[in-house]
């Protein structure tokens, strides 16, 4: 059976790589398009925190518990404490960045935080976007930093039309060892929305607090 889908912000640029994504041999079989007057099983979003915030209202509203998946970024605190809010009634999962090679670059700053010999080396984040980004460092850079587990410098650099690249740079006396992640095309993100949401709508007893990726992928009932 397929996975019904309503996109919020479909008209906008994440909206169109998510048509196109849903097309592609990868997703056309899992999952269906439909309209955001429907019935669809999970929402995504991709518009604004005021947006996905009227959206969440909405939900609440029709008395359904449909799972929602957020791509805004740029969450003032207390947007954020309204979304959390939300996220105690219904499934909500919030990412900066969707890409899988984020997520594995997640996962290894979070291992690279528990040796101890780390702490002595400082710690920079360097991330580039194209010229119409809004937000400044990316949500994605503060989601590497938090997975660092210190509060470092981040440089954020906006200019032509660069997808997303992120720099993170360890450097001790004698070393220096560095990540890094380059999306080669929008369309990662879209195909990373979608799964997202297909294992979003087919996970039960997720905790009622506000979902990351992190819960559907390691998660064994996602």
């Amino acid at each position: 059976m397929k996975t019904s889908v309503a996109v919020l912000g479909r008209r906008g640029k994440m909206g169109r790589e998510i048509e196109n994504a849903s097309a592609s041999p990868a997703f056309r079989d899992r999952l269906s398009l439909v309209d955001e007057t429907g019935s669809p099983t999970v929402w995504v979003e991709f518009s604004s925190p005021a947006g996905a915030l009227d959206l969440c209202a909405r939900i609440r509203a029709s008395g359904v518990r449909t799972p929602l998946v957020v791509g805004s970024t740029g969450w003032t605190s207390d947007e954020l404490l309204k979304l959390e809010t939300y996220a105690a009634e219904f499934p909500i999962l919030k990412a900066s960045n969707f890409s899988f090679g984020i997520q594995l670059c997640r996962f290894a700053l979070n291992l690279w935080q528990t040796f101890p010999d780390l702490d002595a080396w400082t710690v920079k984040i360097r991330e580039l976007h194209h010229k119409e980004k809004k937000d400044s460092p990316s949500g994605t850079a503060l989601s590497l930093r938090e997975a660092i587990g210190r509060d470092v410098p981040i440089t954020s650099i906006r200019e032509g039309e660069i997808i997303g690249t992120h720099e993170v740079v360890f450097t001790s006396d004698s070393e220096s060892l560095t990540l890094i992640h380059e999306a080669k095309r929008r369309s990662v993100f879209a195909e990373g929305a979608l799964e997202a949401a297909i294992r979003l709508a087919a996970g039960k007893n997720f905790p009622k607090r506000l979902l990351t990726l992190d819960d559907l992928y390691l998660r064994r009932e996602a």
